[in-house]
């Protein structure tokens, strides 16, 4: 496994610099910010590419917060964590007692405290003492499941599916094709009135915290007694001959404890595209996504996935950058697609077992998905 180390170097030298070796002596491969490169501090897409190469993410608290990126108002660290988090990576987080954390360190170091899901959380004096418990965090994570379990559903799941309380006006941008994710916890506690009020400013800061919200980007909550609506910026128009990456467009929590998200598909000036490896990434991305903002109560959950939108055909082709001079004919205008679930999931659905969830929910899609067009 490649095990990326994240931690400012002042104050944590020793401990830091013990890792590597050791990383590398219980067959597993390092990575630091100090292979990418002989600047101070690297750029942040140095570091997310990092985070993004490894399997394990390992984090060092130490006394100081560390230089601050202005593309986010982060330090790297703390973009890195983010990264990890949202990419449902194992993460190993060790902190070290008997120094004074800076305040900004405190903050995040309370604020990493606060995920449990995913993580194994310890304390050091020092490098020596770090490095045994490192070596144990290493072994026992070789040996855990995903913890994904399933049982079968009873009786049917009633989801808010997004036409049914989104009107939106007539126009092209607002009707292409989406993917809708819907999560249902089956033992949560709904919403009280109370905590409905301050949904709108817990859901924004939950987004900017997973990352799904850039720092400077503006957003007005629609907000109702009943749900809390996020619509996302998008992106300009692509160029006529790019594919136009998939987008998260909004996220919506409603007072029973549904969680919904949707997101653009791919598209080029054909078609949009549903790409089945593509399509399962994105989804396994959005389901850690949901499990980072921490709206969700309860330990069982039901998942619902569909397709929707009218003003373009779509084709199951591959997503490659290579602009595309035909498409395979047959699929038309795009179908509603809904499917409902038959099983619900443990909550490792929005973490470890993600990859799998994702992988069943889009077998799902596309089997109703070939069913509609033929």
């Amino acid at each position: 496994m490649r095990i990326f180390i994240s931690s400012v170097r002042s104050g944590l030298e020793p401990e830091r610099d013990s890792l590597p070796g050791l990383i590398q002596a219980v067959a597993h491969e390092p990575v630091r910010f100090e292979d990418f490169g002989a600047q101070p501090h690297p750029s942040r897409e140095a570091c997310i590419r990092g985070v993004d190469s490894s399997d394990v993410y390992l984090l060092l608290l130490g006394p100081k917060y560390g230089h601050v990126f202005p593309e986010t108002g982060q330090s790297a660290t703390h973009d890195e964590w983010v990264a990890a988090l949202t990419r449902g990576m194992p993460r190993l987080v060790f902190r070290k007692v008997g120094v004074d954390f800076e305040p900004k360190q405190d903050e995040f170091a309370r604020m990493v405290g606060d995920y449990s899901t995913g993580n194994f959380y310890g304390e050091f004096t020092d490098a020596v003492d770090l490095q045994s418990k490192v070596v144990q965090a290493l072994r026992t994570l070789d040996t855990l499941p995903t913890a994904l379990t399933y049982e079968r559903l009873t009786e049917p799941v009633a989801f808010a599916w997004k036409d049914q309380w989104d009107r939106p006006p007539a126009g092209p941008q607002r009707q292409d094709p989406y993917v809708e994710l819907h999560v249902r916890p089956l033992d949560g506690e709904p919403r009280s009135a109370r905590l409905m009020r301050t949904l709108p400013e817990q859901l924004i800061s939950a987004l900017r915290t997973a990352g799904a919200l850039p720092p400077e980007a503006g957003a007005s909550p629609d907000a109702t007694s009943d749900a809390v609506v996020v619509e996302l910026p998008t992106r300009g128009p692509a160029g006529f001959e790019q594919t136009r990456p998939t987008e998260l467009r909004g996220v919506r929590v409603d007072g029973t404890g549904q969680c919904s998200l949707w997101w653009s598909l791919p598209y080029d000036s054909l078609s949009s595209i549903i790409d089945a490896e593509e399509l399962t990434a994105t989804t396994a991305r959005h389901l850690r996504l949901i499990g980072a903002m921490k709206l969700l109560t309860g330990e069982r959950f039901a998942l619902g996935i569909g397709l929707g939108g009218k003003q373009r055909s779509i084709t199951e082709d591959k997503v490659t950058g290579v602009p595309r001079s035909r498409v395979s004919l047959g699929f038309g205008s795009v179908p509603t697609v809904r499917v409902d679930p038959d099983e619900s999931l443990s909550a490792a659905a929005f973490d470890r077992g993600a990859e799998e969830s994702a992988q069943v929910l889009v077998a799902g899609l596309l089997d109703a998905f070939r069913a509609s067009t033929r």
